[in-house]
């Protein structure tokens, strides 16, 4: 997957910056627009994904934790 870019056009900007880039051997869930040969990501310029560590995944800024089975 590509990395992704944030919408964010300076740091005084007060939207979180969601870009993502992904690393070869890490695990993510991918948000979809749809798949298939030429998949399009859900929000390509906002939460694209989220890694996966320890069957738990990230889903605030406060850092709450959630397992990946309750996602799916």
């Amino acid at each position: 997957m590509p990395s992704t870019e944030s919408s964010q056009k300076t740091k005084e900007d007060e939207c979180p910056d969601f870009s993502m880039k992904f690393h070869q051997g890490k695990t993510y869930i991918i948000f979809l627009k749809n798949a298939g040969a030429t998949p399009k990501l859900l929000y390509p310029d906002w939460t694209t994904a989220l890694e996966v560590n320890q069957n738990h995944v990230i889903v605030s800024m406060q850092g709450d934790k959630v397992e990946v089975e309750t996602l799916i």
